[in-house]
Parts: structure tokens; sequence; C-alpha cells
């Protein structure tokens, strides 16, 4: 009993021309793919099309630092030598202040253990772009940990 549906039709199309199926799923995956060739990758607030919510946050990063709304943060841990207090950490808070493209370094949070603590940085440089990758890479690694600490991660 033969079938009359598109499926049965289209499995007839492919078995009676295996060759020209191939082909036209070779060309329409091409088509496909060369689709996100000119795509540009942008994570930040540059670009885009001009909305209310877009032209509000323009004006209120002009008025604040950029990491104001997207703190970076650097996780220290101690090195076996017992609890951390906040007053271990301001060596390394110090440092990180000095470091250009920090707008400020906040206070530290201990972990519950006080093993470990989180300082959030606040770059005057946009989060999400390569300036604030590179800082990240760069001098906020190589500032001089305080005596109880080891470099941030």
């Amino acid at each position: 009993m033969p079938c009359d549906g598109a499926a049965a039709r289209f499995t007839d199309l492919v078995s009676r021309r295996p060759a020209v199926m191939v082909l036209a799923s070779l060309a329409l995956l091409t088509a496909l793919a060369g689709g996100p060739a000119g795509i540009r990758m942008d994570y930040g607030l540059g670009g885009g099309p001009r909305t209310t919510s877009r032209t509000t946050a323009a004006e209120i990063s002009r008025a604040l630092p950029a990491g104001v709304a997207d703190p970076t943060s650097v996780h220290v841990e101690t090195k076996g030598a017992g609890p951390l207090s906040p007053g271990a950490l301001d060596g390394l808070g110090q440092s990180l202040t000095r470091v250009t493209d920090i707008g400020q370094v906040a206070k530290p949070v201990l972990s519950e253990d006080r093993q470990a603590a989180r300082i959030d940085l606040f770059l005057t440089a946009d989060s999400q772009s390569q300036q604030a990758r590179d800082l990240l890479s760069g001098p906020i690694r190589a500032a001089p940990p305080s005596p109880r600490t080891r470099r941030p991660a």
C-alpha cells in the first residue's frame, strides 16, 4: 500500500536523486553558515539602536565611573596562616587603589570561615571592554598582596 504523505514524497525524491539532494543540502548549509560572517560581537554598551533605556544608561554612565554598574571582584585566600581580618587586607586594598583605571576599591567581604575574601573593584573602563580585560590580566594581578594572602585569582 503506497503512502501519499509529504514525508513519503520526500523520501521518494531522496531515493531517486541522492546526489542532487546532497548538493542541495550542502548549498543550504553554506548559505546558512555565511550569515554570521559579518557579525561583530560587542558585550559593552557601545553601538546598537537608540532606545530610551540606552539613552538613560548613557546619562548615568557620564555621571558615574564605568565600573559602578558591574564591579570586578578579586578573590584572595590565606596560605594557612590563620583566619583573615579586614586589617590584613589593607595593604592589598592600598596597592589596588594605586592601579591606573581603578576608580574605587570596596571594603573586603570575608568568607564565613575567614580563610578567603572578596574585594570589589570599580573600574573607570567598561568592564566588558578589552581595556578592562588587559587591566585584569596585567596590573591587577601584579598588585603586591598583603603579607598573609596570596595573589588575586
